[in-house]
């Protein structure tokens, strides 16, 4: 008998223990009468793990000992210590507080029962009892602690992960929180009053309050007009209930708001999340809009002066026919604007069915370089003093000619009249002064026009840094942006005309051609990829929400110019931008390798409108574009091209499906 069994005062009732004693449940009996005890031995002891006390101050001893019943089976009349007491003190124990009690008496009045449940006793049983239904009474009461137990761990554990579900949704609010404060985007959160008549800002974030440059406690639940005077008085508020009403995404088009003193551009995209409100996320867009609006007016200005010019100027493709001519060209041939592109030089000018002898644009195209010729065509008996010159950038492989064609017949017949008069008397005099007057001051020319450009280029980032630190000076008329390119344009055509008078020939020298002097080297063309891509981050941000770069693992190197190249996928990300309708269209950009061709590729790939059938095969010349409506000059491609055959490379297209284009890029790897 363990020492646990022993009964005060020497009692002993010996409990029978299975090898499972530690499964079965535990029950602690409490009766002074050792016969009632014996008989719960007997009937409990081999199915429960089965403790006896022989009055109230023993059972606390035995509970102190820190045996826990799932069950007590308590006497009432007890010396010392009744049952009712007993109670009490277990109902002052928290440990102890909630283990459930049947009531086993002799007392069978009503007054007894009533008082034994009200101290919380779970039934209430009367000796003698029946063994069957004290067995089925303590089964059911073990069985309701049993489920008791287990809901009280199920609610433990579903408030545990409560909590830590609370903890995580508090973490991600934080995390949301913050990249909301942090985003470069103004973010406004829109709330409805009533039915949607007007609206008001339940959430701002700081870029928002800086770029409607309001503090969050002056617009936050305040309606939507606060944010800037236009902003109700235009579609704004009409745009966010639309949203709201309709749950479809709309973009807000680029408008002006009064905010301050000053005006402001600002466009946006607004959606509707699913808990009601309406999200506007916006740009600033004032220095876009300067910009364009600067371009706008350059673009005019150069119209203006290109219509305004007295002489006939057109511009024309290699085959000779006008893309473009001014005015003065119009007026000549009393035809109707824009009437006259299309139409060959020479069948304008001289009503011919091919080029004039001594054209000065072939000779132009066939030399590169600046043409000069007077023309008299016979049938409108005018004489014109016709130049051309090559459109042309450093890159470009097919160049445009500009024509410049001056009418100088009345010119021309005084000039005569004049050489008539003077032939005589000047002949003597100019070949006895010849050698002193134009050979020595052309040689002075031709030396000193050299030196000049020398020292300009030593001078050069010195002039450059200058007229960076002071934009708004004109040295001589010339705009601070076009002294560094024109300059030295200006000294080359002070040294060719000497030239053209020392060998007295008709042409300039040229100074147009591409002559690409750059030093090759190793090029990792995943870093070229990265950095356009960066360079033009903001263009794509406004075009697309989906831009994507995938670039290959181990790309052979390339041998090239890396700003070349740089220049080529700009050109290529750019015109990838302008062809999408709306940011929700893709623009990806990858690099892969071709093992079998030894070939390393770039792909960029919009889903934006695609190019016209009429104009693929002619989208890489010169002066051809889908954008001219847009200020689009049509030279980027035509650029990039040429820029990709001096790398002995390829600048191809196909249609994506099931819209939009795919340029590819394809260099040779490494020393090929």
């Amino acid at each position: 008998m363990s020492p646990d069994q022993q009964r005060p005062g020497g009692l002993s009732a010996p409990v029978a223990k299975a090898p499972e004693e530690h499964m079965k449940a535990r029950i602690l009996a409490v009766d002074d009468n050792p016969i009632n005890l014996d008989a719960l031995v007997a009937l409990l002891g081999d199915s429960y793990d089965l403790r006896v006390a022989i009055d109230g101050r023993s059972a606390l001893r035995l509970l102190d000992r820190g045996f826990i019943p799932d069950l007590m089976l308590l006497d009432i009349m007890m010396p010392e210590m009744n049952g009712y007491q007993l109670c009490e003190q277990l109902k002052e124990r928290p440990a102890l507080k909630d283990i459930p009690f049947i009531f086993l008496s002799a007392l069978d009045n009503e007054e007894d029962e009533t008082q034994g449940l009200i101290l919380g006793a779970a039934d209430y049983i009367s000796k003698p009892f029946q063994p069957a239904i004290l067995l089925q009474r303590i089964r059911l009461h073990l069985e309701l602690k049993n489920y008791r137990d287990k809901l009280e761990q199920l609610v433990a554990e579903k408030t545990r992960k409560l909590r830590e579900a609370e903890q995580k949704a508090l973490q991600q609010e934080a995390i949301y929180r913050e990249l909301f404060n942090n985003m470069g985007n103004g973010v406004a959160v829109y709330g409805a009053i009533g039915d949607g008549t007007d609206f008001i800002i339940e959430n701002l974030n700081r870029s928002g309050a800086m770029m409607f440059k309001t503090p969050l406690t002056d617009v936050l639940n305040k309606p939507v007009t606060v944010l800037g005077k236009g902003a109700a008085d235009g579609d704004l508020v009409p745009l966010i209930r639309r949203v709201w009403e309709s749950g479809q995404p709309e973009q807000l088009a680029a408008r002006r708001l009064q905010i301050d003193d000053h005006l402001q551009w600002i466009e946006g995209y607004l959606y509707k999340i699913p808990t009601g409100q309406v999200v506007g996320i916006y740009d600033d867009v004032t220095e876009k809009k300067e910009i364009e609006r600067k371009i706008i007016r350059a673009k005019e200005e150069w119209e203006k002066t290109f219509d305004a010019m007295a002489d006939c100027v057109t511009i024309l493709d290699r085959d000779l026919r006008i893309i473009r001519a001014n005015k003065a060209t119009h007026d000549l041939f009393g035809a109707p604007y824009s009437s006259l592109i299309g139409q060959h030089c020479f069948e304008l000018f001289a009503a011919e069915n091919a080029a004039c002898t001594d054209c000065p644009a072939l000779a132009t195209l066939a030399d590169v370089a600046q043409g000069s010729q007077p023309l008299t065509h016979q049938y409108r008996g005018r004489t014109f003093d016709v130049s051309c010159s090559l459109l042309t950038d450093d890159a470009s492989s097919t160049p445009y000619l500009i024509h410049v064609a001056r009418d100088v017949t009345e010119h021309r017949q005084l000039q005569e009249e004049v050489n008539r008069a003077h032939r005589l008397a000047s002949i003597g005099e100019l070949a006895a002064g010849v050698a002193h007057e134009i050979n020595n001051p052309n040689g002075l020319i031709l030396h000193n026009s050299q030196l000049v450009k020398d020292v300009f280029q030593d001078l050069q980032p010195v002039l450059e840094d200058c007229l960076e630190r002071n934009a708004d000076i004109s040295p001589g008329g010339l705009e601070a942006e076009d002294i560094i390119d024109t300059l030295p344009q200006m000294i080359d055509d002070i040294n060719g005309a000497s030239r053209r008078i020392k060998f007295i020939v008709t042409e300039l020298r040229d100074f147009s051609s591409y002559d690409n002097n750059d030093e090759l080297c190793d090029i990792d063309l995943n870093q070229v990829v990265c950095s356009s891509a960066y360079l033009v981050k903001n263009t794509l941000k406004n075009a697309t929400r989906n831009f994507q770069v995938a670039l290959a693992d181990e790309l052979p190197l390339v041998r090239g110019v890396a700003t070349r190249l740089e220049q080529v996928i700009i050109n290529l990300l750019i015109n990838a931008s302008q062809a999408l309708e709306n940011p929700d269209e893709e623009i990806r950009l990858e690099t892969d390798f071709d093992p079998s061709r030894q070939v390393v590729r770039v792909l960029v790939k919009d889903t934006g409108t695609g190019i016209p059938e009429h104009l693929r095969d002619h989208i890489c010349e010169p002066f051809v574009t889908t954008k001219r409506q847009k200020g689009g000059a049509g030279l980027g491609l035509s650029v990039s091209t040429r820029i990709v055959k001096a790398h002995n490379g390829n600048l191809i297209f196909v249609p994506n499906q099931p819209k939009g284009t795919i340029f590819i890029l394809e260099l040779p790897a490494g020393e090929n």
